[in-house]
């Protein structure tokens, strides 16, 4: 059994690490990945090299050097975990950015905006974002919330829903079809004619698009504007 001094020296190490990885998660999104996936992946979380790499490439987006980024990957691999964090720390180094973050279904896309809520909330988000204000008190609903003096705000909403009036400096679609609708043609054109006139009208002057969903059948959203570029180079 370790002695007290023992103890007390362990306690003391590991708040300095933790204050170093803190500063280093303001400019290093997979720091930030790291620190906080423990609140919304209550469960052992392990660090993979792919989500080092979703991570390393997410970031790429927020600086600007990534303004269109499609991410295909199978059930399971944390996807949307990372994207809910990566939503979290834009927030936090952008508090005047307006987000539109969609998915299948109201319900989930609402799931995933009360993690995000919960993530800039914590204890742990202000060690690392300090000058962060936090949610407005009239407006922090799971799914719809504006940030406190700032100006920025975070919608979450399902495909084909009307947000009209939204506005977007990144939208993230995360699972436009589920497994059972991307079966369906009605459905997976619902989408497809929804995308144009419905989601990138709400987007301002360089906003960053994420597309990251599971694929289920080659007529997809991501298969549509990979059609689309085929074409036309310069169509997304």
């Amino acid at each position: 059994m370790d002695s007290p001094d023992i103890l007390a020296n362990k306690k003391k190490l590991f708040s300095e690490l933790y204050k170093k990885a803190a500063i280093k998660a303001v400019d290093d999104f997979p720091t930030f990945a790291r620190i906080m996936a423990s609140i919304i992946i209550p469960e052992k979380f392990m660090w993979g090299n792919h989500l080092q790499k979703i991570a390393e490439t997410l970031q790429l987006v927020e600086e600007g050097k990534i303004s269109r980024l499609l991410l295909e990957l199978p059930p399971g691999a944390s996807k949307s975990s990372m994207t809910v964090l990566f939503e979290a720390w834009c927030l936090g180094r952008n508090p005047a950015w307006e987000m539109l973050c969609i998915s299948h279904s109201t319900q989930l896309a609402t799931k995933w905006g009360r993690f995000v809520r919960d993530i800039v909330s914590s204890n742990e988000f202000k060690q690392i974002f300090p000058k962060f204000k936090g949610l407005r008190e009239d407006v922090q609903a799971a799914g719809y919330f504006y940030l406190q003096d700032t100006g920025g705000m975070y919608v979450a909403a399902g495909v084909g829903t009307n947000i009209a009036g939204e506005r977007a400096n990144l939208g993230i679609i995360d699972d436009a079809l589920s497994e059972q609708t991307a079966i369906s043609e009605h459905e997976t054109k619902k989408v497809l004619d929804w995308y144009g006139p419905g989601f990138k009208t709400r987007l301002l002057p360089e906003a960053r698009i994420i597309q990251i969903q599971t694929r289920w059948s080659l007529g997809d959203l991501a298969g549509f504007v990979l059609n689309l570029e085929k074409t036309n180079p310069e169509a997304d």
